[in-house]
């Protein structure tokens, strides 16, 4: 039997027993709630919630005393024995439970009093409410509303419960920054293969909605790291860390900036209007193009287009006679170790126009954004 049933059958039984004992009014009847919730948000509740408790009492008792008393709007009760009476409808109970066994009961007086509070609000979506009541509805949209708007409806239920699910959507930087967040800084973003995940959000230079997908505040980060390890999120999104190749897969294609500082302090950026990884089965082979005026260092990272990735222990650049990754302690889309390397211990860039070798200083920061067609 199916656990709506058995609630069902369970709500009609206790109805039949309490109306053959007691009488009662009969715009006052019960509605299972909810069941096997969190223990301690009962026994959490303040004195101005539960006005009665008792123990040792059977369902029959509780549900009497509930329903005889017009100041009781809900009650609890455990297989214990143990019943405690609320003035109120209570709202925010979450599952799974730690309290197998227990219920919580409504007093419906024709729904006049059912209240579901305000829906879940949901990364990648606007939420628009009618209101709390049973019967009104709560409109999820996708933040991301091309090519299609998604949409999907909520209603109020009379056992104070939101109906239905929320869609899954994605979104990045550049969808929040569209949706009104204007403070860079962490925000969760989701990605239909990866879910949610955490990134660090430029919301404020160069127009705002830029995802960084590498960032080296500190240079405390450690980035001599496996393959395995450059797939997914290194480090601190706070701090020093590597987004990570898959999600990045997921991000691109958009555009990019690249943005570092040699030892003398002097900050020099990089842009390209078009960058994308491509997936695992590619070896998430980098495609780099587009050099955009307003850069203030010489194309190299062109160098890298069409090139593999490579890392310690997973050697993919053009170089025979050494693993690039090895040489400079970090994973990168090198060629023939000779022109950049952003994530090594030893991190340099190269000016093609001399053939010379800097070495990089934090910060260094790599965003991209995703480019509406």
């Amino acid at each position: 039997m199916n656990c709506m049933c058995q609630r069902w059958l369970l709500g009609v039984a206790l109805l039949v027993m309490v109306t053959t004992l007691v009488a009662v009014d009969p715009s006052r009847y019960l509605a299972v709630r909810q069941s096997s919730f969190a223990l301690n948000q009962i026994e959490d509740l303040p004195d101005t919630v539960v006005y009665r408790s008792v123990e040792h009492h059977t369902l029959i008792h509780c549900s009497n005393m509930c329903l005889l008393d017009e100041s009781c709007s809900s009650f609890f009760y455990s297989l214990s024995g143990y019943c405690q009476l609320h003035n109120v409808v209570l709202n925010g109970l979450t599952q799974p439970s730690a309290h197998p066994g227990s219920h919580y009961y409504i007093v419906n007086n024709d729904n006049t009093d059912i209240n579901c509070g305000n829906a879940t609000e949901v990364e990648c979506h606007n939420l628009t409410m009618s209101g709390t009541k049973v019967g009104d509805t709560a409109v999820y949209t996708c933040l991301r509303t091309s090519p299609d708007v998604i949409t999907v409806t909520q209603t109020c239920a009379s056992d104070g419960f939101w109906t239905g699910e929320t869609p899954d959507c994605e979104c990045d930087c550049r969808d929040l920054f569209a949706s009104g967040v204007t403070t860079s800084g962490v925000y969760a973003i989701h990605l239909l293969k990866k879910g949610r995940i955490n990134i660090f959000c430029d919301m404020e230079q160069d127009g705002g909605g830029w995802s960084v997908i590498q960032r080296r505040d500190t240079d405390t980060g450690d980035f001599n790291r496996t393959m395995t390890d450059y797939r997914n999120t290194i480090g601190d999104v706070s701090s020093d860390y590597w987004f990570g190749l898959t999600p990045m897969n997921q991000l691109t294609p958009g555009e990019i900036v690249l943005s570092f500082h040699l030892q003398n302090g002097t900050e020099y950026v990089l842009r390209y209007s078009e960058f994308d990884v491509k997936p695992a089965g590619n070896n998430f082979t980098v495609v780099v193009s587009e050099y955009m005026t307003g850069s203030t260092w010489e194309d190299v990272f062109s160098e890298q287009n069409g090139q593999q990735f490579s890392a310690a222990d997973y050697d993919q650049d053009t170089n025979e006679d050494v693993n690039c990754a090895l040489q400079t302690g970090g994973g990168w889309w090198y060629r023939n170790c000779s022109s950049m390397s952003l994530n090594g211990v030893n991190a340099f860039i190269v000016q093609p126009s001399t053939g010379m070798s800097f070495s990089i200083a934090p910060p260094v920061v790599m965003k991209i954004r995703r480019v509406v067609t």
